[in-house]
């Protein structure tokens, strides 16, 4: 919490934990099992894709191109390989250190169904903004439009936004290869938490940013003339141009995160 409050970020409403939303998860299953959606085989309820047919429509996602076993064994006994487990059994002389009764015997939940039941749960059955890195747009998000809607019959997200991945010098990040940097480690190079929120800020969301110390440290000193504006503005802040400038601002950020806005900071701090 200490990192939300030194970048500026506002606190989430709420934290939530999967594990303190089991009997919903269930209650979603039993949901989809109510409305024809599922399945079961030996180790586990599946979703039958073929059952949705707007399945893959968010991320192109057909049974000729999904790897199946990328995250999990195969199991022959699955229809398509798109299906995706709601719900999987204890193995026999097998203990795992979570496990939960249900109406299907001992078991888990599929990795998939914890989002939207707590999105069901907290937010309600549609939402406006559901963000989330590239890498789940594939599978992960595509298997909670499928399990939601199928279990609502309603829309359940009207816009989508995935993150890039950040590079570190060209290269993926990592703990292995010792460039999975910490705010702390930022700071202990003498950089402050504004100038790596700019830095951030330099780049679409949907654009992978490189991170060099290089480039912070030119998004430090941006930072340092930008407060210097701004304190040279300090009596004249309701000024007519400043109001423009502030309009013109939030419709760049209402644009999807329009970064032009950044050329109009730019601008502003050449302005004599």
């Amino acid at each position: 919490m200490k990192g939300y409050e030194k970048l500026g970020f506002l606190k989430p409403t709420k934290f939530t934990k999967a594990t303190e939303y089991v009997n919903e998860q269930i209650n979603l299953v039993k949901k989809l099992e109510e409305n024809g959606y599922t399945y079961k085989t030996s180790d586990g309820v599946y979703f039958d894709t073929a059952k949705y047919p707007q399945y893959g429509e968010l991320s192109g996602l057909n049974a000729q191109n999904v790897l199946e076993g990328a995250r999990v064994a195969p199991n022959p006994e699955k229809k398509s390989p798109t299906d995706f487990a709601l719900w999987m059994f204890s193995r026999s002389g097998e203990m795992r250190w979570q496990e939960w009764d249900s109406p299907w015997g001992r078991g888990w939940p599929g990795w998939h169904l914890e989002c939207s039941a707590m999105i069901l749960a907290e937010l309600g059955e549609s939402i406006d903004i559901h963000v989330g890195g590239e890498d789940l747009r594939m599978i992960h998000h595509q298997n909670e439009i499928a399990q939601s809607e199928c279990a609502t019959g309603k829309k359940f997200v009207n816009t989508w936004m995935h993150g890039a991945f950040l590079l570190v010098d060209g290269g993926r990040m990592g703990k292995s290869l010792g460039n999975a940097y910490t705010l702390s480690d930022v700071e202990d190079k003498g950089f402050t938490p504004q100038a790596l929120r700019y830095f951030y800020l330099t780049a679409h969301y949907r654009t992978h940013l490189n991170f060099t110390w290089e480039a912070l440290q030119s998004a430090q000193n941006a930072v340092k003339k930008l407060f210097d504006l701004v304190g040279a503005y300090q009596e004249d802040k309701n000024a007519p141009m400043s109001i423009e400038h502030i309009e013109r601002f939030r419709e760049f950020i209402d644009d999807d995160i329009n970064l032009t806005w950044l050329g109009l900071i730019r601008r502003i701090k050449t302005r004599p």
